[in-house]
């Protein structure tokens, strides 16, 4: 399968279906699934359980989910809120990747690369549970970072 790296937060955006256009600097003629796997650069990623407090790591480098790419086009500032990002963010060359969550993955180990590059299918484990998809994550006592990005589920 096709793959391509994406930094957290944007990575988990899409794994949860609230990114469904990426913003890249080159069009793409691919249409169909594609793996995300999260770059192993970009900011910390932590989901946080409201009923027990634990606090859990989100893998980078590290396979997230599949969506199908179903079309590519020049970006507008139209797709910002889609994009998740500020309207500012969206420059002129850029193309808009439309992309629909068809399945969270198990958390496989998988180097990223700069453009699209393939993993072997049998690499991909579907995973179709939340609470599993999150208890994947390393449990942590607290972030290693200043600043983190906290979700909470």
């Amino acid at each position: 399968m096709k793959a391509l790296s994406v930094r957290y937060p944007f990575a988990m955006d899409i794994a949860l279906g609230i990114k469904t256009v990426e913003l890249r600097s080159r069009p793409t003629t691919h249409r169909g699934e594609l793996l995300i796997v999260s770059s192993k650069s970009g900011v910390d990623y932590y989901c946080k359980d409201t009923e027990t407090g634990k606090m859990y790591e989100a893998p980078k480098g590290a396979q997230i989910c599949v969506v199908k790419v179903i079309n590519c086009r020049q970006a507008t500032i139209d797709d910002a809120e889609l994009a998740c990002v500020e309207p500012e963010d969206i420059k002129e060359g850029m193309y808009a990747w439309e992309i629909e969550i068809q399945y969270m993955t198990e958390f496989v180990p998988c180097i990223g690369k700069l453009n699209l590059f393939n993993v072997p299918d049998s690499e991909i484990k579907e995973n179709h549970d939340m609470h599993h998809f999150v208890y994947q994550f390393k449990e942590v006592v607290k972030p290693r970072s200043k600043y983190p990005y906290i979700a909470e589920f």
